[in-house]
């Protein structure tokens, strides 16, 4: 089983980094064709309504085939969305949605795999180090990828980086073929999806609430910061420097702490991003990096204990014990954790649709409301569960 989790850990670094691209020069390279934050928000809403639709149709993948193919068809997919922006460059504003569809399509099935080996490869002994890896190697493709690829993009162009990346997917795509098999008989009617949210809405709310305040966080660290500094090597050198902060933090979250430990880190995340969100009011570009330099150390605090409890409880109400584990039942649960953090993300950008102005002025003043109160609901509502747990 260890070498399982190496192996799927290498794997995720390699999505990580190609992911760790996209959030940011995707959404810059769409930026740079018109400067329009509606097009940015069209984009990102298609592509996390897709997100789930791809996360449900991975489910039956693993249902049809095994969990393997639903990886390997999600690399074939994201390679599809690079081929897509190699064809489409100069018009790619008019191909926004199926541009969007076709990477939340590819996410989807990726995190259908992934996340229940998340669940099923770990027990109570070894979670906190895989969940502390999966976040430490996704910082580190966070730390190389945007240095990287913004010199590649000035000393060649887009269209050769977006070639290279298509040769990580290659990478992505061989490796996925070493990834543990796993089956299920996973069907959509046969789960009791009202007496879940009966029991675990208070978990399900906050689900939804991250992925309101990781959408905000994320824009934060590309389009908002390059409007600023319109130079995407310093958005590199940048966004190295918040993935640097954040390793540190999550190496610190990488050991196995008592649960009234993790309940006191939860609490000094939750209050500290709380603090760090009204930097986003004050309209200076020296303001917005030390908003995403505090938010890389926050946010871990937060969310890395969060969800290790989430994955512990999603173990213990879905498996007869943390060895035995019957994967269509886990795989419901992941599903509905998926759905909502895709429903969050996607309501921040439906709102830039709708023409809240991120970019500051009054309308953004709703939003910091709302991003502030969400750390604080999210420890509150989880509470519980860490106690539960300890």
């Amino acid at each position: 089983m260890k070498k399982q989790i190496y192996v799927v850990l290498f794997m995720n670094t390699v999505f990580s980094s190609v992911v760790s691209f996209s959030n940011i020069f995707i959404n810059i390279f769409l930026w740079n064709q018109g400067k329009s934050l509606r097009t940015i928000g069209i984009y990102n809403l298609t592509v996390f309504t897709f997100l789930f639709i791809g996360y449900l149709f991975g489910s039956y993948v693993m249902k049809w085939t095994n969990s393997r193919m639903a990886l390997f068809l999600s690399a074939l997919v994201l390679a599809t969305v690079f081929v897509f922006l190699l064809l489409q460059q100069e018009n790619i504003v008019q191909y926004v949605v199926p541009l969007g569809a076709l990477y939340g399509l590819a996410t989807g099935m990726y995190f259908s795999g992934f996340n229940l080996f998340s669940v099923l490869l770990t027990n109570a002994e070894n979670r906190q180090f895989f969940v502390g890896m999966e976040q430490l190697t996704e910082r580190l493709s966070a730390l190389v990828t945007p240095i990287l690829f913004s010199y590649l993009i000035m000393w060649f162009s887009y269209t050769d980086t977006f070639r290279m990346i298509l040769v990580l997917l290659v990478i992505q795509t061989l490796v996925s073929l070493f990834t543990p098999l796993y089956h299920s008989d996973f069907r959509l009617r046969s789960f009791n999806y009202r007496e879940t949210w009966r029991q675990y809405k208070l978990i399900l709310i906050s689900i939804l609430a991250f992925g309101f305040l990781q959408s905000v966080i994320q824009l934060a660290g590309s389009v908002l910061l390059f409007s600023f500094i319109q130079q995407e090597t310093v958005i590199g050198w940048l966004n190295t420097l918040f993935a640097l902060v954040g390793i540190m933090t999550v190496i610190f979250l990488s050991r196995t702490f008592p649960v009234k430990r993790k309940l006191r880190i939860a609490y000094i995340g939750a209050i500290t991003t709380t603090l760090t969100v009204p930097l986003l009011l004050i309209e200076d570009k020296w303001f917005l990096i030390v908003f995403n330099l505090l938010v890389s150390i926050a946010l871990p605090l937060l969310w890395v204990p969060v969800s290790v409890t989430h994955f512990g409880k999603i173990k213990q109400i879905a498996c007869q014990s943390d060895v035995v584990c019957e994967p269509s039942s886990t795989i419901h649960y992941l599903m509905i954790r998926e759905g909502m953090l895709s429903i969050g993300r996607a309501s921040f950008y439906l709102l830039l649709i709708l023409g809240f102005d991120f970019k500051h002025g009054l309308h953004l003043i709703p939003i910091i409301l709302v991003s502030m109160m969400i750390p604080v609901f999210i420890f509150i509502f989880n509470r519980r569960m860490f106690l539960e747990q300890g």
